[in-house]
């Protein structure tokens, strides 16, 4: 019985090496898997994983006001891994869209995101509201995986 193959693969595979020399094309068709060429794959999805969570660290924030104010639903939220943390070693940043630190993935769900990022998932954040609370911006947001 035959195995099934990865026919999108195996075309790629097949016109990287009519254009480049067969190693080049291998090459190049694992640089196109593992994402290196910032090319997502074919019918990709992303997949939310964390449906409605409160970002923590956000008192902090001198200019939480500023980026809350900027913000809009749906924009998409980077993370960054801070792995060296002494007090939380699943610590990951989350990002503005304009590349501003604005709080934390919180401590209830930041393992297992830490691990599929440590893994080499690609893992981010999608902005859904700021409830403001007196002087506090409570900024929610869902946790999506690239597939």
């Amino acid at each position: 019985m035959d195995k099934p193959q990865n026919h999108a693969a195996e075309d790629v595979r097949d016109a990287l090496a009519r254009v480049a020399g067969a190693s080049e094309a291998s090459v190049a068709l694992a640089a196109l898997q593992s994402g290196q060429l910032g090319i997502g794959a074919p019918f990709s999805q992303p997949i939310k994983i964390v449906t409605r969570a409160r970002l923590a660290g956000t008192t902090n924030r001198r200019n939480i006001d500023d980026i809350c104010d900027v913000l809009q639903p749906g924009d998409r939220l980077r993370f960054r891994r801070d792995a060296d943390n002494r007090d939380d070693r699943w610590s990951i940043h989350v990002l503005a869209p304009d590349g501003q630190l604005i709080g934390y993935v919180p401590a209830d769900i930041n393992e297992i995101v830490a691990q599929l990022m440590d893994a080499g998932k690609k893992l981010y954040g999608v902005f859904i509201e700021v409830e403001r609370v007196n002087s506090w911006n409570k900024i929610y947001f869902e946790v999506h995986l690239e597939d």
